[in-house]
């Protein structure tokens, strides 16, 4: 841990995983993999994946692409904020 509480690394199984943050305690690597986040810090890409928020800041959508074929995950909520229904398409349609 940093000065603040952050992780700084950890290990499991005798493998390190190592974490950097930013001057707001954002987490902004993992490893060697950068992650990107939106104005409203929804974290918006990782590890080659790409992650969409509604207006509500909830996730409504993963997407990557892998082994030739775009991968894609759907989330949807109900009215009062609870993820109902999770969908995903591996790009075979």
């Amino acid at each position: 841990m940093d000065g603040v509480g952050n992780r700084t690394s950890v290990v499991d199984d005798g493998k390190v995983t190592t974490y950097a943050t930013n001057s707001v305690n954002d987490y902004v690597y993992v490893n060697d993999q950068r992650l990107m986040y939106d104005q409203n810090g929804n974290l918006t890409q990782w590890d080659g994946k790409t992650l969409h928020y509604n207006h509500n800041n909830q996730l409504v959508e993963v997407t990557y692409a892998e082994g030739g074929f775009d991968w894609d995950w759907w989330f949807r909520y109900g009215v009062l904020g609870r993820r109902m229904t999770e969908s995903f398409s591996n790009g075979l349609v």
